[in-house]
This record gives C-alpha cells, structure tokens and sequence, in this order.
C-alpha cells in the first residue's frame, strides 16, 4: 500500500438529494446528486451522483476543469462518522482540521479513480483549452487492494499517520462522502503524474459533497 503525505484544503457546496432505489434483490439503495465545485471561485461546474447500500458507493463524475489533455485523479474523502464533526457539512468551516484530524469521526481519503482530460468543446482561455472529467467510480466497505493509494498527515516530528482507507461495514448510508478531483502538478513530470497522486491544497481543483441519508 501506497502512502502520500498532505495538505489538505477545506471545500463546500450545495446538496440536493434523490429518492430511495432498489435492486434485484431488494436490497435498500439511495441516490443523490449534486453540482461539483470550483475550489477556487465555487461556481458550479458539473455534477456527481452517489447510488449508497448499506456496505457500497457507486457514483460519478461529470465535471469541467481548466485544462485538456492533462492528468486528474478523483478523490474518496469519507467521514465514517459524521455525526463527530464539529462542523456540518464536516471540514466546512473556518478550522477544517478539527474534523479531519479527529480520530472519533473515522476519515478515509484513498484514491477512487483517474483520467487524462479531454477537451470540452469550450474555446481557449489565455491559450489554454478548457477540458473535461466523465468517470465512474465505486468503492465497498472492507479491506482494499495493495497498491492503492491513502493519505497521510505530515506532522512535524515522527512519522506521518495514515488516514483510513475504507469505507466502514454498515456506514453506506450514514457515512458523509465528498469527492475530490485533483490537478497534477507542472513540476512532476509525465511518467510520475501517471503512477503517482497527490492531494495538496494548491491542485485540489473540484468538490462535491454528499450528507448521509436513509435506507
């Protein structure tokens, strides 16, 4: 497993909620939707969809970002336990950290997915074309794979601790789940921007987020 420490920006946005689905089996399932998110100037920008099961997300992302032909990669942030945030939405508020570094409230931030942007149709902006981000995404409570890559907390001294990596059993519903699509930089070059990620707060680029729900 794969460590990468951060700095994490805090980020906030309208919810809209969907009605209660079901599958085969009669298995209870939520759908939300909501607008993704500039980080920069919170204008909406696409938009995202969560299907929940008691032990699954499912969802996607449909989003414009600044740049085509460029690396993204997308984001679980997952707040096990919302209900200990201080603040609702979690991390929206002026000390976001008191959210995210607070063991009780169970974050996960593990990666969900990636893609080269394409071009979104729209004309250049100071030379540089605009591009776009459709990808779907899925995660399920339980242990995840080698290689996939978490987050971890630079503190100062000793050695960096490692956000969760999961989902919790039984916390589809109730769990609280942004997602995050996030820039490469332009210092990295090609080869480690397709084998690498990071989370820092100069290339976290969109957001949205989804409040917990019912069966």
């Amino acid at each position: 497993m794969k460590t990468i420490l951060v700095t994490i920006a805090a980020f906030g946005l309208l919810l809209v909620g969907g009605p209660a689905l079901s599958d085969n089996n009669n298995a209870p399932r939520t759908y939300q939707a909501v607008d993704m998110i500039s980080l920069s100037d919170f204008s909406s920008q696409g938009a995202a969809w969560l299907i929940r099961s008691k032990n699954g997300l499912q969802g996607r992302v449909m989003v414009n970002v600044d740049t085509a032909g460029d690396p993204y990669t997308v984001w679980w942030v997952i707040f096990n336990n919302p209900k200990k945030c201080v603040y609702t939405p979690c991390t929206v508020g002026e000390f976001p950290l008191v959210d995210l570094l607070n063991p009780e409230v169970g974050v996960a931030i593990f990666s969900a997915s990636g893609a080269i942007s394409a071009r979104n149709g729209m004309p250049p902006v100071d030379g540089i074309r605009p591009g776009v981000i459709n990808v779907d995404i899925s995660t399920v409570a339980g242990n995840h794979p080698d290689g996939l890559f978490v987050l971890a907390w630079p503190f100062v001294e000793g050695p960096a601790i490692p956000f969760g990596d999961r989902l919790d059993r039984g916390k589809g519903f109730s769990a609280e789940v942004h997602m995050v699509v996030d820039i490469h930089p332009e210092f990295t070059t090609w080869a480690e921007e397709l084998t690498t990620t990071n989370f820092t707060v100069n290339s976290n680029h969109r957001a949205a987020i989804f409040v917990p729900t019912k069966p």
